[in-house]
């Protein structure tokens, strides 16, 4: 009894040594890497493209209005307002989380500045535009 199990056992785990490897190849070559954004939210008037070209804004009044250009391939990007760097630093503000694919509105304090996209997750930056003073 033991004999035939064992022979089975064998089949099986050769039968799976060759079929798992071609559909997991054939899973990767077919995936998206990035979803499609059909209706992906413009911002209408003037606006600012950041440094990368991963977002747009424009500035109301003490309202920022952002928006992805495209899609953003970091995990926990949050949005900081910084006085006078590209950089976070003690002086930087966090406005709140990004979500790509919405219009996001933020209140900023008058006067010049910097928006920043940070990655919580990978503690770096991602990209940042200068911002004029309160129009």
């Amino acid at each position: 009894m033991i004999r035939p199990l064992r022979v089975a056992h064998g089949v099986a785990w050769l039968t799976m040594a060759i079929i798992l490897p071609v559909v997991i190849s054939a899973a990767l070559i077919a995936r998206h890497l990035a979803p499609p954004e059909p209706n992906a939210p413009t911002i209408s008037g003037t606006k600012q493209s950041s440094t990368r070209g991963t977002f747009f804004l424009r500035r109301e009044g003490n309202t920022l209005v952002i928006g992805a250009a495209r899609a953003v391939e970091y995990p926990d990007v949050l949005v900081y307002w910084s006085p006078d760097s590209h950089s976070i630093s003690e002086k930087s503000k966090l406005l709140g989380p990004f979500i790509s694919g919405s219009l996001d509105r933020y209140t900023i304090p008058p006067g010049p500045g910097v928006v920043v996209l940070y990655s919580a997750a990978k503690e770096q930056v991602i990209d940042s535009a200068p911002l004029g003073g309160s129009q």
